[in-house]
């Protein structure tokens, strides 16, 4: 099963990410990203870690947000061949993935 949804990344998104069946104790993949750069992470509450996120100034710059019901190392692959080069992905060890067509 493949479930994206999209929300903004602020405090409007937020709420609705508390509203959302899977926002709180599930597995889920998130993307937080704007036009040139992307954060993936993995976690079980999407509403606590976004109110994390939504707080850090390194994070600032993000405007999207995405979560998935989907395992970290599909959803990488699957950005591999869309990206098509033009996006770096980042995680919270701080390494970054490039995202260019294998």
């Amino acid at each position: 099963m493949l479930s994206v949804v999209e929300k903004s990344y602020s405090k409007t998104g937020l709420k609705d990410i508390g509203e959302w069946g899977f926002g709180r104790n599930w597995p889920v993949v998130y993307i937080i990203y704007n036009k040139t750069k992307a954060y993936v992470g993995e976690t079980i509450d999407a509403v606590r870690r976004t109110e994390q996120h939504l707080q850090e100034h390194e994070f600032a710059e993000f405007t999207g947000f995405s979560i998935c019901l989907i395992s970290s190392s599909t959803l990488l692959r699957m950005l591999r061949k869309l990206s098509h080069g033009i996006m770096s992905v980042q995680n919270k060890h701080g390494r970054q993935n490039d995202l260019k067509m294998m």
